[in-house]
């Protein structure tokens, strides 16, 4: 929707909590919470491309939003505790990731709509707005 209309995105929270930038689960502040599975496998593959690349893991996960095809322009939000966490990321502007890096990683992130479709989907909701009219509603 942005690119069609030719907004720009600011998208926070893009190294989630720091796990995309390599940091350790343990030191969250709720600990208990472990990596969600849905990330597993975009963590392994964000570290093997910056490994690839001689580049921090924080740095590729920011290049990878800068290296969007057919994306509106797209602005993170870092939230940064120190000088040396931000040159790290601003780092991400000399990160060139090939097509196969970028293919590697949207592959590795399973898309998920989530919330407002997921809580219209259930089927709580779905008896609230349609009532018992929903199963006679012929979807094709």
């Amino acid at each position: 929707m942005a690119a069609a209309l030719g907004l720009a995105v600011t998208p926070w929270g893009v190294l989630n909590h720091g796990i995309l930038a390599g940091r350790d689960p343990s030191t969250l502040r709720w600990p208990s919470d472990s990596v969600p599975e849905r990330l597993r496998g975009l963590v392994e593959a964000v570290g093997d491309v910056a490994a690839s690349h001689g580049a921090s893991m924080g740095q590729v996960a920011i290049a990878w939003l800068l290296h969007r095809p057919d994306a509106p322009t797209i602005v993170p939000i870092v939230g940064v505790r120190s000088a040396e966490q931000l040159s790290d990321n601003l780092g991400a502007l000399d990160v060139g990731l090939t097509p196969d890096d970028v293919a590697r990683l949207d592959g590795a992130l399973p898309l998920e709509l989530g919330f407002p479709r997921s809580f219209l989907e259930s089927s709580d909701v779905r008896e609230l707005i349609y009532g018992d009219t929903w199963a006679r509603l012929r979807t094709a």
